[in-house]
């Protein structure tokens, strides 16, 4: 009786499958694209190494860039996933995405592993949608002001000349300092820069890793963020085991949550102070809410996590990444040094008005370009939520439309638009050049998403570009970025490969799950 049973579910379940397959294979039977066995949010994306029918992960589409979508003649592909049964729709067109994103009758955020890391305090601006993410961009937006632009560009005056004390005690007698893995370094500077900008913490350099235990802010946060899936996955009977490491992760979360509600907490009595740093102005228009409209202390704490996460992180990414670039291409290097001097002079001097950014058209497009070959973001998730299409053109530039069916995982491929040659003549070029011709508008460039488009585009954007042009204008004109000497034969272009090849391999992803490139040396000189 048992195995009869048994055997009928099985064969019900069998039977199940089977129909979902084949109205999966038959609904999509006409669209460009693949049949892939396993879906790209699976477990199996982060263990296994990455293959478009098999596997696909980040590391796959950071690879391939433009290049699937050439090869499937669509800058829409719709692939059915065999294993559980759905749809995942990759985007490499400038076009749909900007659909996608101001599109909210049939476009919508959806949950998946990245979500369940980034609710770790609870839902916050970046993972919710319809009316609770209006309630949280009601309050927060008014927070980015010019007023909070100064403090970060001042904050970041302070904070890279603390930098520049450390590259200086490294200089040997040629009058250079290498910096080694400078990631680690940005990420130090722009936590100081958003630990006082946002948060009121005016922070020194911090001591060299072990040499002091004591558990501070800025330690907590590093930990938080450094151990992001550990701190927020690992159950709490973990911590009990003897492992040293485990009980500082504990410690760094257990600190940084009670240090954050307690700076809530002081900033609230403090209201009305004449602060300027970004919590205080959204406590402010926090308090200007009411009932419904107004986020708890519990909704603060999400998103003061958020601002932590997506203000220190993407940003010391993207200046190391930028570092490298400027150190392969000397030749922008000189003229980004020569407009900093002439808006600074060369008494390594700077001035520390948020107007000067306007003073710097080059250094910024050299930060655009760093963000379009290099940036930390290599795609961003939606989900459709009614059957509907999306433009598309093929590789000779026709435009098509594409069906894309309901419930289906939309990847917009960030990574892809900005290596598309539709849109940018010579994609793998480092040509800063073309940001100065296309930054007349107000607008970004059509195609440039590093802080995605619409709405739903990122709340910082001011923020993290106001700290870097800040940080490169100074840097430069400091400093000549180059090579390394023991980086020069590995990081020389080889023969047969191609400039593409090269970056790529420099730039190389630190592991499947993130974008951002690792093991980057630098050697700065003394100007």
């Amino acid at each position: 009786m048992f195995w009869g049973v048994l055997l009928a579910v099985l064969v019900s379940l069998l039977v199940q499958y089977t129909i979902k397959v084949v109205f999966l294979l038959r609904a999509t039977s006409k669209s460009p694209g693949w049949i892939a066995f396993l879906p790209p949010a699976a477990l199996t994306s982060v263990i296994l190494p990455g293959h478009p029918r098999l596997n696909w992960n980040r590391a796959i589409g950071w690879k391939m860039k433009h290049d699937m979508y050439t090869r499937y003649n669509s800058t829409v592909l719709v692939v059915p996933n065999l294993l559980a049964p759905r749809t995942t729709v990759f985007v490499g067109d400038a076009e749909a995405i900007r659909r996608i994103n101001t599109d909210h009758r049939h476009f919508a955020k959806t949950a998946g592993v990245n979500n369940f890391v980034l609710n770790a305090w609870g839902a916050n601006i970046l993972t919710t949608d319809g009316a609770p993410w209006r309630r949280h961009r009601k309050v927060i937006a008014p927070s980015f002001t010019e007023a909070n632009n100064e403090v970060v560009w001042r904050e970041t005056v302070r904070s890279t000349r603390l930098w520049f004390e450390q590259v200086d005690a490294g200089v040997d007698d040629q009058g250079k300092s290498i910096v080694k893995n400078v990631e680690e370094d940005m990420a130090t500077m722009t936590l100081m820069v958003i630990s006082k900008a946002a948060f009121g913490y005016e922070l020194d350099w911090p001591a060299k890793k072990g040499e002091s235990a004591e558990m501070n802010f800025p330690e907590a946060a590093r930990i938080v963020l450094d151990h992001l899936l550990a701190v927020h996955v690992l159950p709490s009977w973990t911590y009990l085991l003897p492992i040293k490491k485990l009980r500082r992760i504990k410690a760094g979360k257990e600190f940084f949550e009670a240090q954050v509600r307690k700076l809530i907490d002081d900033r609230r009595a403090d209201l009305g102070s004449g602060r300027h740093d970004l919590l205080a102005s959204l406590l402010e228009a926090n308090d200007q809410e009411s009932g419904h409209a107004s986020l708890s202390n519990d909704e603060l704490l999400s998103d003061v996590f958020i601002f932590l996460f997506a203000g220190h992180e993407t940003s010391s990414n993207t200046l190391a990444a930028t570092l490298v670039l400027l150190a392969l291409y000397p030749e922008s290097q000189e003229r980004l040094y020569q407009e900093a001097a002439s808006v600074f002079g060369k008494d390594d001097s700077i001035t520390t008005s948020w107007d000067s950014f306007n003073s710097l058209p080059f250094t910024y497009a050299v930060l655009q370009e760093g963000l379009r070959l290099a940036g930390p973001v290599g795609f961003t998730t939606k989900m459709a939520i009614q059957n509907t299409s999306l433009p598309a053109l093929t590789r000779d530039g026709e435009k098509i439309q594409v069906h894309v069916p309901k419930g289906a995982t939309i990847r917009e491929n960030v990574s892809a638009v900005h290596y598309s040659p539709h849109l940018w003549g010579d994609p793998f070029k480092f040509d800063p050049d073309r940001f100065l011709k296309k930054n007349n508008s107000k607008d970004d460039p059509d195609g440039w998403l590093p802080f995605s488009s619409g709405l739903r585009g990122c709340i910082g954007r001011n923020f993290a570009i106001a700290e870097s042009v800040c940080f490169l204008a100074m840097t430069l004109l400091r400093y000549k970025v180059e090579i390394p000497e023991h980086r020069k034969e590995e990081w020389k272009l080889k023969e047969g490969e191609t400039e593409r090849e090269r970056r790529e391999r420099i730039l190389k992803p630190r592991w499947i799950v993130t974008l951002a490139p690792h093991d980057l040396d630098v050697t700065f000189v003394r100007r």
